[in-house]
């Protein structure tokens, strides 16, 4: 969802061999440089295939081909950069490598095809004139917007697909997101793309893509033939959505579904970036909760908790507070917040933990609430609802996330 921008994934990627990873740095003039850092060997093997953001389709960022890339080894001294090839604009997209060529592409709307081996420009092709974020006032991403959300490349057919942010001629005119798909091994775009991404949501007809207010920043995911993009906004600038686009790889618009079906007028609900299933088959929901600190200039933290066992006797636990009277598992900075999770077996019945605002979310079963009944993906929010019974109403074990807070935003 549309929040605090997080910092571009700029992790280690590539083969166990040859790369430790792509990275951009700033150079004058908006000129960047790829540089990669490798181990120096004295015969040059093929490269492992990067051909998705972080690794495969799972978003996991586990690369199985890397086990020799060990602290020991990247300290050594055969481990060092083998080239620094210059491009145009910054680089947020991950650069991907297939049939031993680095594919990157920039905010300037650039892409290019740099031999793995010596660093060689094989390659380059510009696809458009990038946007000016300052349209919307948008300093977030600056000076300019073109290709942001990371690639993917069907290694079978050695096609790039990617999404850019162009003017339809340049700055002043009309604005366009396109899917594009290019030819690895030379830029040259396949039959039948470009495709300009437009028209309504497949799941609200009242609804139009608005491209100049929409910003794509997740990976592209290959998937069945069809090439997923998904959107959020730029600063929240109205009217912005969450949506996800599928294009499929001969060329044809196959989806086109918005986070805010039920309100063609509103804003938000954008999606900023990818998730993955670590389950690998189970069905699974993803949460993401925002609650504003009581101070700023924090250092940023983790942590993370099993509470498996407290759960497994039912009821209602807390998981995160900042609350000093709260004995919580994980601790947060907002003395007002804290987050309970309850599991409640049929029948089950507890009462919810007193504040000023409590928001109920069920993850998993049927809760009943007073005389509502709430499933998976329900949330219910209310004042005051200190005391209010809740009780578990299907088969199997309810879950259900509950905040309580007593303060609002600027108190």
């Amino acid at each position: 969802m549309d929040g605090p921008a997080a910092a571009p994934d700029r992790s280690p990627r590539g083969g166990t061999v040859r790369y430790k990873s792509v990275v951009a740095r700033y150079l004058p003039a908006a000129l960047l440089a790829v540089s990669v850092m490798a181990v120096q060997p004295s015969a040059s093997p093929a490269t492992a295939a990067v051909i998705s953001n972080s690794g495969d389709a799972r978003r996991n960022g586990w690369y199985p081909d890397q086990t020799s890339l060990t602290p020991a080894l990247v300290s050594s001294g055969t481990f060092g950069q083998l080239f620094s090839t210059p491009i145009v604009g910054q680089v947020y997209a991950q650069p991907l490598v297939v049939n031993d060529l680095v594919f990157v592409a920039t905010e300037a709307n650039w892409i290019y095809g740099i031999d793995a081996v010596n660093g060689a420009v094989r390659w380059s092709r510009n696809v458009g004139t990038p946007w000016n974020p300052q349209d919307v006032a948008c300093g977030d991403l600056v000076p300019e917007v073109g290709i942001t959300g990371t690639p993917a490349i069907d290694d079978q057919t050695g096609t790039a697909y990617f999404v850019a942010k162009t003017y339809t001629v340049g700055p002043g005119t009309a604005v366009r997101w396109r899917m594009h798909a290019v030819d690895v091994t030379t830029g040259i775009e396949r039959a039948g793309f470009p495709v300009t991404i437009q028209g309504v949501a497949d799941n609200n007809p009242a609804q139009p893509f608005t491209p100049v207010t929409q910003h794509q920043r997740p990976g592209l995911l290959l998937m069945d033939g069809v090439v997923y993009a998904a959107f959020g906004g730029h600063c929240d600038a109205p009217p912005f959505r969450g949506w996800v686009v599928g294009v499929s790889t001969a060329g044809q618009i196959r989806a086109m579904f918005s986070t805010r079906a039920g309100d063609a007028a509103a804003s938000g609900n954008g999606i900023w970036h990818s998730e993955m299933n670590a389950s690998g088959g189970e069905p699974v929901h993803f949460v993401q909760m925002w609650v504003l600190p009581d101070e700023f200039g924090l250092d940023p933290g983790y942590d993370q908790a099993d509470v498996g066992v407290e759960l497994a006797a039912g009821g209602l636990i807390p998981i995160a507070s900042g609350d000093p009277a709260t004995d919580s598992a994980i601790r947060i900075a907002n003395r007002s917040a804290t987050l309970w999770v309850a599991r409640l077996s049929r029948g089950r019945r507890v009462s919810l933990p007193r504040g000023r605002f409590t928001h109920l979310f069920v993850t998993e079963g049927v809760i009943g609430v007073g005389e509502e009944s709430v499933g998976v993906g329900d949330a219910i929010r209310g004042i005051d609802m200190g005391g209010v019974e809740i009780v578990g109403t299907s088969d199997g074990a309810a879950e259900a996330l509950v905040w309580v807070m007593d303060k609002t935003v600027g108190e």
